[in-house]
């Protein structure tokens, strides 16, 4: 579907072609990248309550290091079922973005948008489980469900569990914490 297209739809009051309108300008696809434009058609999709426009204002405002208003946002986002605002609580508590680090909070969240399959939660909640507790097991078991689900990092992990061995040494999470 052609953006003009699109972007009629969204015009028209459709809150997926609102929220469709967001990512295309938040990615600078089919049009140039524009975080403004981006929030303003999240903003009115989210009015609407489609939950991947809430996450994906949240994810606009975490950028913006507004870490209050990203949090909010994904609590919304993850009453609507909204996996990946999941994730994304578990990575603002794992990194103690706008608040003290809490590694048993962030695999909580990671946890629940793991068990409802979420490939990027499951790699994190193993890589998580292998460095906060250094449980190889749990960490095996979730990073391996994460590669099932073709998770391309999770995939070179398994492919390689002695690399975290550096990890779980240092204060430092590992940078494959991701959104």
């Amino acid at each position: 579907m052609a953006f003009e297209d699109l972007l009629r739809m969204a015009e028209a009051g459709d809150p997926y072609a609102m929220r469709d309108v967001g990512i295309c300008y938040m990615d600078g696809n089919g049009v140039e990248r524009n975080n403004s434009k981006a929030m303003a058609w999240f903003r009115k999709a989210a009015g609407l309550g489609e939950p991947e426009a809430i996450h994906r204002l949240g994810v606009l405002y975490e950028k913006e290091k507004d870490y209050d208003e990203a949090m909010k946002l994904y609590l919304k986002a993850t009453i609507l079922g909204n996996t990946r605002a999941m994730t994304n609580l578990g990575y603002l508590y794992i990194n103690g973005y706008g608040m003290e680090k809490d590694p048993v909070e962030a695999m909580r969240w990671y946890r629940r948008a793991a068990d409802l399959g979420d490939p990027l939660a499951m790699r994190n909640l193993g890589i998580s489980y292998y460095c906060v507790e250094q449980n190889r097991e749990e960490a095996t078991y979730w990073l391996l469900k994460a590669r099932d689900l073709f998770d391309p990092v999770a995939i070179q992990i398994i492919s390689n569990l002695s690399s975290l061995n550096s990890w779980a040494q240092g204060d430092v999470h590992p940078p494959l914490l991701v959104q």
